[in-house]
């Protein structure tokens, strides 16, 4: 990696696929489809061909890796683990892994036992602890980017550097919301994801910031908010 290279960190399922189109768009001015995302915004290893679209030559490299970023800037994206766990627990449905019941899923979700990333709790801790004098870190939140996406990817743009026209920004949402998303995951699903996964259950799913309040019980809901506490109040979750 470039030191002017951009490091893009997620936990899996906080919204980091929906970001990176709305970002290609902007930086690029074409039509985002998920092959030329993956491509022009790739993930950590396979980003050696991946074009330049910042200043100095740097790259956008997107990981759900704990994995300290080489340059001065990163971008971290976060979303409520209430969010993440449901999430998360149809996506491992679509990959055919067994998940046991919602409740089971959610104590092991908490456990970091769910996913090859470990748990929501140390993902953000670590992530949003690696801001020092020499290196910025912008922190952006799924909910944020939902209630007010022309604003929060301005800032994010900003910070970078590179400024650019709300109407730019806007006509990128407005051709990556949940409805077009989900037309490009049926355009693409044969190239674009894994042969094993149940293509019945979608990649893109609700898309809903406040999707835990209907679907997940408030017991299950509590549980997670008393296990996690500590780094949702890092994320900004209090």
């Amino acid at each position: 990696m470039r030191p002017s290279d951009v490091l893009f960190g997620s936990y899996p399922r906080s919204g980091s696929t929906w970001l990176r189109f709305v970002l290609f768009e902007c930086l690029t001015a074409q039509p985002a489809d998920y092959e030329i995302v993956d491509r022009t915004l790739p993930e950590l290893g396979d980003h050696r061909g991946a074009p330049a679209l910042l200043r100095e030559s740097g790259r956008v490299i997107h990981t759900h890796e704990r994995w300290r970023p080489p340059g001065p800037l990163a971008l971290y994206m976060v979303r409520d683990p209430r969010s993440v766990l449901l999430s998360e627990y149809r996506f491992n449905q679509r990959r055919r892994l067994p998940v046991g019941t919602l409740p089971d899923f959610a104590r092991n979700f908490i456990a970091g036992r769910t996913s090859p990333h470990g748990s929501w709790s140390q993902h953000v801790t670590y992530w949003m602890g690696q801001a020092t004098p020499h290196a910025q870190v912008s922190v952006v939140r799924f909910e944020d980017l939902h209630a007010k996406p022309v604003e929060t990817v301005g800032e994010l743009l900003g910070a970078w550097a590179i400024p650019m026209p709300d109407d730019v920004i806007r006509r990128a949402v407005r051709h990556n919301d949940r409805d077009n998303m989900r037309e490009k995951e049926v355009a693409a699903h044969h190239n674009a994801f894994g042969a094993r996964e149940d293509l019945t259950i979608p990649f893109v799913g609700k898309g809903s910031p406040d999707a835990w309040r209907e679907d997940l019980s408030p017991k299950l809901a509590g549980e997670v908010r008393k296990a996690m506490w500590g780094a949702m109040r890092v994320a900004g979750y209090d």
